[in-house]
């Protein structure tokens, strides 16, 4: 930078000396002195990659049935009764390739009674790892809107029903 400058100076300097010089007659001075300089060569390397970071291979839908069943003690109907749902589902993509396995599924949920008849969508959620031939390919969401269904018997509640489970797989490559 500071040979650049010096350089500049110097076409500067030897410039006719004009009272008033023109835009024209400074350019063609300042051209002469950087045509004594060298010239830069840049190359450009790809960048390194970034330690762990894994590049994706694609979204694959993935899905699976899953039996809901609980019961629980409502305290007067019209109520509300808490129950909580387990049980196993196994969730693939559509080739049956990339699997969960048998996975066990838990929820919540409060349902309100309002006769000897229970009707009510329950909402299971679950964060659930995939699989393809023993190698680990990723993690996601699978999600469900299930409508259970039951009987009351004196203060007792049992529903039951069934659905899928869905989500979407990011794959790791």
């Amino acid at each position: 930078m500071k040979s650049l400058c010096l350089a500049f100076a110097c076409a500067m300097l030897a410039a006719p000396a004009v009272a008033a010089p023109t835009l024209e007659s400074a350019s063609a001075a300042a051209e002469k002195a950087f045509q004594c300089l060298p010239t830069a060569q840049l190359s450009f390397k790809k960048a390194p990659k970034a330690p762990g970071r894994a590049k994706t291979a694609g979204i694959v839908r993935v899905s699976g049935d899953i039996n809901l069943s609980g019961s629980g003690t409502v305290p007067r109907v019209p109520g509300f009764v808490n129950i909580t749902f387990n049980n196993l589902a196994n969730i693939c993509d559509s080739t049956g390739q990339i699997c969960s396995g048998y996975q066990m599924i838990t929820t919540y949920a409060n349902l309100f009674v309002t006769s000897s008849f229970v009707s009510d969508w329950v909402r299971p959620e679950a964060y659930v790892a995939f699989y393809k031939d023993g190698r680990y390919v990723g993690s996601t969401w699978v999600r469900g809107d299930i409508h259970v269904t039951g009987w009351v018997n004196g203060n007792w509640v049992t529903v039951s029903g069934w659905g899928p489970l869905t989500g979407e797989l990011t794959l790791a490559q």
